[in-house]
């Protein structure tokens, strides 16, 4: 078996079976007095993705993959959750969530400084984390040219009460998005006459269940989760032949592998009507865990 952990053995293959039904979030067409009757605000938001490589006792190395999603509090201020997670070296497996918040520095119409911490907890794979607290405080010099980004970040991450402090320079790519929601007033009223979708913008809730059968890397193991999509609209002329983009995170739940978790981001093409549809999907992210041998960490899916 390849030692690379974004491969899957041959014999390995996903089952994903969609459980029971797919929620899908639609919202009706209405003429412009109904929806002109409704008052929605929105929020600014920025969504990132950061890579780095971090060092740990005896001069190991340790892939960092973090997503922060952070809120325009005031003009120079967000804040919001965020996940890191091993994605190479050896410690596939560990996760940690918390909290992240970063002050805003214009320096040209197209440049920022950002400066922030986060603050988290979490651990596996044996990394010596000690009682799991995560510190990472960074400063990020991005080029932003319309709603995307891309820049370096440099950090400092810490477990204070383990073995593990390092400083680094990683990559970041970042895209502005509105985090859309109903103004106060009209809580309780019920909303027809939305053409577009509010929050984070999925349109799609699917339950899926997955079973991995066993081989040199992993007991046999099934797991339960949920995939969250957003329809990115048609393909040129096509009429039902659709991109799809979302995020789905999964977690042992039967097997020998307690303990185990994943988390990918994926991006599909569908053909679809009222009734049927049928797809192709790829996703790439983080797991591990549970006497799981997926080395960084790092994994991909095709369905």
């Amino acid at each position: 078996m390849p030692k690379y952990s974004g491969y899957l053995h041959s014999r390995c293959v996903q089952f994903v079976l969609v459980l029971f039904f797919t929620l899908h979030i639609q919202f009706a067409h209405a003429d412009a007095s109904t929806v002109s009757q409704i008052e929605f605000a929105s929020r600014a938001t920025t969504t990132s993705l950061s890579f780095e490589e971090i060092n740990l006792p005896e001069r190991e190395k340790m892939g960092l993959l973090g997503t922060q999603y952070l809120f325009d509090i005031s003009p120079a201020l967000q804040g919001g959750p965020a996940l890191y997670a091993a994605a190479t070296g050896h410690r596939g497996g560990l996760f940690t969530w918390g909290w992240a918040l970063q002050h805003n520095q214009t320096l040209t119409s197209h440049s920022s400084l950002n400066i922030g911490s986060y603050v988290g907890a979490g651990g596996g794979a044996g990394a010596p984390v000690g009682g799991g607290l995560m510190l990472r405080h960074h400063a990020d010099l991005i080029w932003q040219p319309a709603n995307w980004g891309v820049g370096l970040t440099l950090s400092r991450v810490t477990f204070p009460s383990g073995q593990i402090g390092s400083n680094q320079i990683g990559l970041m790519f970042l895209w502005r998005d509105q985090f859309r929601y109903l103004a106060d007033k009209e809580f309780g009223k019920a909303i027809r006459g939305v053409t577009s979708s509010g929050g984070v913008g999925f349109h799609r809730i699917t339950a899926i269940a997955s079973s991995y059968p066993s081989s040199a890397s992993r007991p046999s193991m099934g797991g339960v989760g949920a995939r969250m999509e957003q329809d990115l609209g048609q393909i040129n002329s096509y009429e039902r032949l659709n991109w799809l983009a979302g995020v789905e995170a999964l977690g042992a739940a039967s097997g020998a592998a307690d303990g185990y978790a994943e988390a990918l981001a994926s991006v599909g093409l569908e053909w679809s009507n009222s009734n049927f549809g049928v797809g192709v999907r790829t996703a790439l992210g983080v797991g591990g865990g549970g006497n799981v041998r997926t080395e960084g960490g790092g994994i991909g899916k095709v369905g």
